[in-house]
C-alpha cells in the first residue's frame, strides 16, 4: 500500500507498513531495541491503542487517515533544546497542509495542528536521554486525512475542509520529505530560523484570547522560551506555562 520512495536523506528512506498495529510509537519501541536505521518510519492502517499527548486516546478511522512513527537519533542535540524536535515536525507538517489548506493552518502549543479551531493533526514525541544529549526520538504523526465524522467536536479532516479525498500515499511523501528538510535545518544549528517560523505559525499568537488555569482570564500568546513553556502576556506581564498547566478556550 505504501510503496513510496520519498526525496529525502534519512526519513522516510526505510518504511514498515502493518495493516493493524496497537501503537506505532509502542511498535518503534520494538525496533528501537534492535538498533533500526535512522529515519525508519513504521505506518498502519489501523492503530487500535494510539495515543496523544498526557495519555489522551487519537481517534482515527482504519484506512482514512495517516497514524505513523519515525526514528530517529538526533544525537546532535542537547537536551536542554529538544523542543525543538517539536517545532521543526510542527513545521514540516504545516508547510505541506498550508499548500492544500491556506494560512489558517497553524501549530496549537505545543504541537497539535489546527485550521481555525478545529483540530487536523497531534504529534507525540518520545525521547531518550544519555547524559545531557538526545540519543533517541520516535516521533508519533497522527493525521485526519480522509475522514468525515469525529466524536470529538473540535476535530477536523482534509477532506471535511479540501471537499476531495486525498491519496494517503502522495501525502505521506510530502510529509516524509519536509519533515526531512526541517531536520537538516535543525541538525546545521538553524536555531533562530526555526523559533521564528514556529512563532510566527502559532494558534492565537497576538490576539487577545480566554485561557483558563485555576481561574479564567485573557492573554496574548506572544510566544515560546528556551523550556518550550507557551509564553502569554495579561495586562503588562508575562506568564509562562507547562504543557496541561493552562487551557486554550475554543471561540463560539
Amino acid at each position: 500500500m505504501y510503496n513510496i520512495s520519498p526525496k529525502s536523506l534519512i526519513v522516510g528512506k526505510e518504511l514498515i507498513y502493518l495493516p493493524t498495529c496497537h501503537s506505532t510509537n509502542l511498535t518503534a519501541h520494538d525496533y528501537l531495541s534492535k538498533s533500526s536505521n535512522e529515519g525508519l518510519v513504521i505506518i498502519t492502517a489501523n492503530q487500535t491503542a494510539g495515543k496523544g499527548q498526557r495519555g489522551n486516546n487519537w481517534e482515527s478511522e482504519p484506512g482514512s487517515n495517516l497514524t505513523f512513527s519515525i526514528i530517529l537519533y538526533p544525537s546532535f542535540l542537547e537536551v536542554r533544546n529538544q523542543f525543538y524536535l517539536s517545532k521543526i515536525i510542527s513545521l514540516a507538517i504545516i508547510d505541506v497542509l498550508t499548500t492544500k489548506l491556506g494560512e489558517k493552518i497553524k501549530i496549537k502549543w505545543p504541537n497539535d495542528i489546527y485550521f481555525d479551531d478545529k483540530k487536523l493533526g497531534g504529534i507525540l514525541i518520545e525521547n531518550i536521554l544519555t547524559g545531557h544529549k538526545l540519543k533517541a526520538s520516535i516521533i508519533g504523526i497522527g493525521l485526519n486525512v480522509n475522514q468525515t465524522e469525529f466524536s470529538y467536536q473540535q476535530a477536523t479532516s482534509i477532506i471535511n475542509l479540501y471537499n476531495k479525498i486525498t491519496s494517503l500515499p502522495e501525502l505521506l511523501t510530502e510529509v516524509l520529505e519536509s519533515i526531512d528538510k526541517w531536520y537538516s535545518l535543525l541538525s546545521n544549528n538553524n536555531y533562530d530560523l526555526i523559533s521564528t517560523q514556529y512563532e510566527s505559525r502559532l494558534l492565537g499568537r497576538n490576539i487577545v484570547r480566554k485561557f483558563k488555569t485555576d481561574r479564567y482570564f485573557e492573554g496574548m500568546i506572544i510566544g515560546v522560551n528556551e523550556q518550550g513553556q507557551l509564553k502569554i502576556k495579561v495586562e503588562n506581564e508575562t506568564l509562562n506555562f507547562d504543557f496541561k498547566e493552562v487551557e486554550y478556550l475554543h471561540e463560539t
